[in-house]
């Protein structure tokens, strides 16, 4: 499998975990890896047929992803993290979220879905920005999360 395949589907499911991707994204990002390649894996065939996000498909993803090189998806994560935040589709509450993203690297989490960790420095550049509480109508913090995601494009 390709390597690029691989960490863009890694960003795609951090990105979902933490609600900046809508489901039909990931759908929309099968499909075009289904056009470019001769033989596409058969996790991008059952995920482009998923209309809604079930389980399966979820599960699906994350095995694309588990390949994935964490050093190549978190400038994919960060430009998908900057977009939704630039959309409003996501304010600074998906910055809780983030330290959840280590639940999906844990040794208990089976090997066929486990995913690779987040790595430390972005974890920690992005929690210490998690004020209690985050008022998303606060455009300097909202520009600081911003400037912070842009560090790691």
């Amino acid at each position: 499998m390709s390597e690029a395949l691989n960490a863009e589907a890694l960003a795609l499911v951090w990105a979902v975990y933490v609600g900046a991707v809508a489901w039909e994204e990931v759908v929309a990002w099968a499909d075009g890896w289904i056009l470019r390649l001769d033989a596409p894996p058969e996790e991008l065939l059952e995920l482009s047929l998923s209309v809604g996000k079930p389980n399966e498909a979820e599960t699906l993803l994350r095995q694309l992803a588990r390949m994935g090189k964490a050093g190549a998806a978190v400038p994919l994560l960060a430009q998908k993290l900057l977009d939704a935040l630039r959309a409003e589709q996501i304010d600074g509450a998906f910055l809780h979220s983030i330290g959840e993203l280590q639940h999906l690297s844990f040794s208990g989490v089976p090997d066929d879905v486990r995913l690779p960790q987040l790595p430390d420095e972005v974890l920690a550049a992005l929690l210490d920005l998690w004020p209690p509480p985050w008022k998303s109508e606060n455009s300097a913090l909202r520009g600081e999360v911003a400037a912070t995601l842009q560090g790691f494009l």
